[in-house]
């Protein structure tokens, strides 16, 4: 499993650290198909509360034969400046879920911090 993240947003003075929180993902993005063998990309795009320029923490991952569940924390940096933010921050995560998969529907599910899921589901192929 291989994680990286990018910020859409540098640290810059009139940041807070505010801690880790964990991340709303509001885009997630799979290949309609992969082969049994094949890494399958999963790319994933979120904001945590509070908002704030985020750096990946951690992704917590459980594996099972016909799915995988991610669970993804960020350190938050939350604007303290007297002005607008700079910018409006995210992250941006592409995350490799390593074979072998078994042939037919596997489920990438992603827990949100109300308890809900994000799901969407990949075609394995022999």
């Amino acid at each position: 499993m291989t994680a990286t993240a990018l910020t859409s947003c540098g640290e810059t003075p009139g940041w807070r650290y505010a801690g880790v929180r964990q991340v709303r993902v509001e885009e997630l993005t799979v290949p309609d198909t992969v082969a049994s063998d094949e890494v399958l990309p999963i790319q994933l795009f979120g904001r945590t509360q509070p908002w704030g320029v985020l750096t990946l923490s951690r992704i917590d991952a459980v594996r099972e034969s016909t799915e995988i569940e991610l669970t993804v924390w960020a350190e938050v940096q939350v604007w303290v400046g007297s002005d607008a933010p700079p910018c409006d921050c995210g992250i941006e995560i592409a995350y490799l879920a390593q074979p072998p998969f078994e042939a037919g529907e596997f489920r990438v599910v992603i827990n949100q911090p109300d308890g809900s899921q994000l799901v969407e589901s990949v075609l394995v192929e022999p």
